[in-house]
């Protein structure tokens, strides 16, 4: 396996408080970087088969593993069991499948989109509306995704200008931090209207040997 980020944009200072939170910075300037690599290929980054992000948690590490690849479709498995599909071109829209996860299994059916998020822009908006089953029940809903800002974020991966991404479906509110620079999650914070349901700061990405 080759490790292929390690220490993204390194910075003199480190911006992360004593106890090693991430620290961000809300900017107006679109940064060289951003402008560099915003849209690339005008999708989604590729992620090949075997490729792996390693998060750190509250609690712990969470690793995400590409597993395969069929046609459009991709899935993908965390080390915690949690196994799900989504389409491959798409970052933030509802998965398709799913088993695994917190104890539970379903499948969702994408009924229709308006909008795109890629190439990602500052204008950069889609909406998705899906119905679901799980456990026997049946339900639907919508997301609705857009770009939020420009943010300077320091994660243990590195320093990243990153795009805030905010995602709103019937049950959460999913913010997503995109470095363009590495085509990945830098950061991620999901809120339920219990509080804050997950939180995870990217800490390396390793790609499957050649």
């Amino acid at each position: 396996m080759q490790e292929v980020i390690t220490n993204g944009h390194s910075s003199e200072k480190d911006s992360r408080d004593p106890l090693g939170h991430r620290t961000y910075r809300r900017t107006r300037r679109v940064s060289d970087d951003i402008r560099r690599n915003q849209g690339v290929g005008g999708r989604t980054p590729a992620y090949p088969v075997g490729q792996s992000r390693t998060y750190a948690t509250p609690d712990d590490e969470t690793v995400y593993t590409v597993k395969a690849i069929r046609g459009d479709t991709m899935e993908v498995q965390s080390s915690t069991g949690c196994t799900w599909r989504r389409h491959a071109d798409e970052l933030f829209s509802p998965v398709t499948w799913y088993e695994n996860c917190n104890g539970k299994a379903g499948t969702q059916n994408i009924t229709g989109k308006s909008g795109s998020m890629w190439p990602l822009t500052m204008e950069s908006e889609a909406s998705w509306s899906f119905n679901g089953k799980q456990s026997g029940n049946t339900y639907s809903g919508t997301r609705d995704c857009s770009v939020d800002g420009v943010v300077a974020l320091s994660v243990p991966a590195g320093d990243f200008d990153t795009y805030e991404v905010k995602c709103y479906d019937n049950w959460s509110t999913r913010t997503y931090y995109v470095a363009p620079s590495v085509g990945v999650v830098a950061y991620t914070k999901v809120h339920n209207r219990r509080g804050v349901e997950n939180d995870e700061k990217l800490i390396k990405v390793t790609m499957p040997s050649s």
